[in-house]
């Protein structure tokens, strides 16, 4: 079974600084044989080498560098023994992170229930409105028109970041055997979104097909591996942009249930956030991922 690269180089990294710690009498004292066996070998084998040219070797100087390598394997077995005790951890973020950037997955719009619902009916024609200009939103109204519609849940984790948002940027699904895919559906959430926060001049609303061509038909969100790379694209192209990693969140609560997985999967990187909004009280939860040993 193969192993995320993130997550397996966060183990080794997190091992190496356990071990090696300067706060640790323990690493300080790795550290110090280290050093110390280092430059025993290095003079050992300037020797070594001077007698090899100038008169017969003097191969018991090539002992000189067995101290080193005791010292070293003795510390690349206990990077070893750490790393097979770190794991990662989700935390919930206390100081309440507003994003610059926040990255959503587009689910279709549709009331939960009855498609003919007069609830349904209403979010329809109310979408249309807005699309063609003839009804200028709020917030507010939206939210209430699209109360138990798909749409309500990016609407808020929209307005938890309007202080700071610079750039939305939307991954749409593909067409499949079973439905349409959002890809088609992308210009009314972007009018929608730009009509209820038309006097938000700095958050531009950016399709993912405007990022990478590729995926101008969306991307498919029954596939995980897809899923990830299109989100690690998304990534590489704002990082690009002069955005760091901790001013952009994944909005995990749209989508499907293998977008939550893919989106959750690459905030492994340690740094990367993510936030899902509840469906019951509908508030913003953002969580970020660390890693720890278990005797933390």
């Amino acid at each position: 079974m193969s192993v995320s690269p993130t997550y397996s180089s966060k183990k080794t990294m997190k091992a190496i600084y356990h071990v090696f710690s300067p706060s640790d009498p323990h690493g300080i004292l790795i550290v110090f044989a280290l050093l110390s066996s280092l430059g025993w070998f290095t003079n050992g084998s300037y020797e070594f080498f001077k007698s090899f040219l100038e008169a017969p070797p003097q191969w018991n100087l090539l002992w000189s560098g067995f101290p080193f390598l005791l010292v070293f394997l003795y510390a690349l077995l206990q990077v070893r023994h750490a790393r097979r005790n770190v794991r990662p951890k989700m935390e919930r973020s206390k100081n309440l992170n507003r994003a610059k950037v926040l990255i959503l997955f587009l689910s279709p719009f549709k009331n939960i229930g009855p498609p003919q619902t007069p609830e349904a009916l209403q979010a329809k024609e109310f979408l249309d409105g807005v699309c063609a200009g003839q009804i200028k939103a709020t917030l507010q109204e939206a939210l209430e028109k699209l109360d138990k519609n798909t749409w309500a849940m990016p609407l808020k984790a929209l307005d938890y970041h309007r202080e700071t948002l610079e750039r939305l940027i939307v991954i749409p699904s593909a067409d499949s055997k079973k439905q349409v895919g959002t890809h088609q559906e992308f210009g009314q959430f972007k009018a929608l979104v730009e009509a209820i926060w038309s006097s938000c001049q700095k958050m531009t609303v950016k399709g993912m097909g405007t990022i990478n061509q590729n995926y101008q038909q969306g991307v498919d969100f029954e596939d995980a591996p897809a899923l990830v790379e299109a989100i690690d694209d998304v990534y590489k192209y704002l990082l690009n942009q002069h955005y760091s990693a901790e001013q952009i969140l994944i909005d995990v609560t749209g989508g499907q249930k293998l977008t939550t997985v893919a989106g959750a999967a690459v905030s492994l990187v340690e740094g990367r956030l993510f936030q899902y909004v509840s469906t019951i009280d509908k508030q913003v939860a953002i969580f970020n991922v660390t890693y720890r040993l278990e005797t933390e």
